[in-house]
């Protein structure tokens, strides 16, 4: 038992083990002997074989992000993790087709926990029931899971803007989403919403719909939208 969990070399067992069999064997036929070292090479093979398909799980599990039940950030940054939040909890206060929806959703994550669609629809399902900081920490998840999805940060910036009023967090969540997918009209008019309904802040919604129109300069709704301004 010692000497396979200490590993020592190949080579120096198989040496020593032929010298073993020579030792006390002279007058052993070279079938057997023969035999000895073609069983001696297979267990040898195995044992390899084992280690690389080991080496091979490691590092395919490595590089997918998922690592001890935590999650890589992004697949090039410095390594970050941060742990899962906890989504087994029940709602409260939600009508019975709700729950039965959310613990569809549950079920799912239980069986592919890294799965960012889950993620948001758990969040939207926690909005819909006043638990915004269950909501927020499923979609900050989502974020980290799939850093180059819009979704989770426009659905952060409804939630801050108007649930947990955290203004400035609403800001950055509402400019990530445009960042992440820039030629979508939708969350430019999800930023100027906020910027004159919550922030009346008519000089910033001007400005994102001019941001907007510099890449789609034809768009109708900005067009609008920078007409109304005016």
């Amino acid at each position: 038992m010692k000497f396979w969990i200490q590993k020592p070399p190949y080579g120096e067992v198989f040496v020593v083990l032929v010298k073993k069999v020579l030792y006390t064997g002279e007058h052993m036929s070279k079938k057997v002997l023969l035999c000895i070292i073609i069983l001696f090479f297979g267990a040898g093979f195995i044992w390899w074989w084992g280690e690389q398909t080991q080496n091979q799980e490691s590092t395919a599990l490595s590089e997918s992000g998922i690592e001890f039940g935590y999650q890589k950030a992004t697949s090039t940054s410095k390594v970050s993790r941060i742990v899962a939040p906890d989504f087994t909890h029940t709602l409260s206060g939600a009508s019975t087709s709700t729950r039965s929806a959310y613990e569809k959703v549950i079920a799912r994550l239980r069986i592919y926990p890294n799965d960012t669609d889950s993620w948001i629809a758990l969040g939207l399902y926690r909005k819909e029931s006043d638990d915004y900081k269950g909501a927020e920490a499923a979609w900050n998840y989502a974020s980290v899971l799939d850093p180059a999805n819009p979704q989770p940060y426009d659905n952060l910036g409804v939630l801050y803007g108007y649930y947990l009023h955290n203004n400035t967090l609403a800001e950055q969540n509402y400019l990530k989403a445009i960042e992440k997918e820039p030629f979508a009209t939708f969350h430019y008019l999800r930023a100027v919403e906020f910027y004159r309904e919550v922030l009346k802040d008519s000089t910033k919604a001007h400005s994102i719909v001019e941001k907007g129109l510099k890449l789609m300069p034809q768009n109708s709704d900005l067009l609008a939208l920078q007409a109304e301004l005016k």
